[in-house]
């Protein structure tokens, strides 16, 4: 009677740096004395963030198996995982604990961006307003103004917030068509910048006899 008392061996290949709402790739080489590849039980017990699993991994040619898991889209927690292997003759090994870093490549969303009223009359006050989420933070939000006479304005508009809409009302003095756009970060420093958009300052004041 054949009697095997060798626990397979691993060898992990798995990046060692995942991203927010990416996909992971565990990847593992697993040898053993005896045991063909195929008739190992290879699994891997993860966490990140709000995401976790006890899953089998995928046996691939050659000694490799992968399993691929999606990361909190939410949350830059470390992922922390071990590999566990058992053979037929029941000889199991538990890899220690390994965590990976992970940083938030998701730059900020911004949508609902309007202007009101358009037209608006010489020295009138316009409101110009955007919706700006992000996945883990925004960090600041800026408005960039092109007069009718090309003159730019840019400024921070961060502390001007109800939720997750952000606001600039302010009177404008020169007729024309105005275009303004907004910027956005977040704490990675990724970043993103709206469309163009218009609104017009009219003299839409009638005489008075």
């Amino acid at each position: 009677i054949q009697v095997d008392g060798t626990a397979p061996l691993v060898v992990d290949n798995s990046p060692n740096q995942g991203y927010t709402g990416d996909s992971f790739l565990f990847n593992a080489t697993v040898i053993d004395n005896i045991d063909l590849p195929e008739n190992l039980t290879v699994k891997v017990d993860w966490v990140q963030g709000s995401n976790s699993g006890n899953v089998s991994m995928n046996y691939l040619d050659g000694n490799y198996f992968t399993k691929s898991v999606t990361l909190d889209l939410a949350s830059v927690s470390d992922l922390v995982y071990e590999f566990y292997v058992v053979d037929s003759y029941d000889n199991s090994y538990t890899q220690p604990s390994v965590s990976v870093s992970v940083d938030d490549n998701d730059s900020p969303s911004i949508s609902s961006v309007s202007a009101s009223p358009t037209p608006q009359s010489i020295g009138g006050y316009v409101n110009i307003s955007a919706d700006v989420t992000d996945n883990i933070a925004v960090n600041e939000v800026f408005l960039n103004i092109i007069y009718p006479n090309s003159f730019n304005e840019n400024f921070s508009i961060t502390a001007n917030q109800t939720e997750n809409t952000y606001f600039c009302n302010k009177d404008y003095n020169t007729v024309g068509t105005y275009t303004y756009n907004i910027w956005a970060s977040d704490n990675s420093n990724y970043f993103t910048i709206s469309g163009n958009y218009n609104f017009q300052i009219r003299d839409i004041t009638h005489p008075i006899i």
